[in-house]
């Protein structure tokens, strides 16, 4: 028998597990790939962003680009979507 602490541990990171899968699925159950492309191009801005703080160093200049480029992705899923829900209602 596991302690409390340990079933309540399983239970959040059952939940945080749960928030992930459905952060990447789009409303029809498939992975969507413009919001796995837009999480990695923000994972990569923020890793520059990261860098150039602890190193004093300036980021590229594509720096900027990358932010717009993966801000953008992500924004595209949500109108698509809400387009679509405007579509069956007509």
């Amino acid at each position: 028998m596991q302690p409390n602490g340990k079933r309540n541990n399983m239970k959040i990171f059952k939940k945080i597990m749960i928030f992930i899968k459905e952060m990447f699925t789009s409303e029809s159950g498939v992975v969507s790939s413009k919001r796995v492309s837009g999480f990695i191009g923000w994972l990569a801005f923020i890793s520059i962003c990261i860098y150039g703080t602890i190193t004093s160093k300036q980021a590229p200049d594509i720096t900027d680009m990358l932010a717009i480029c993966s801000t953008s992705l992500l924004g595209l899923d949500s109108i698509t979507t809400i387009w679509k829900k405007q579509n069956i209602t007509k």
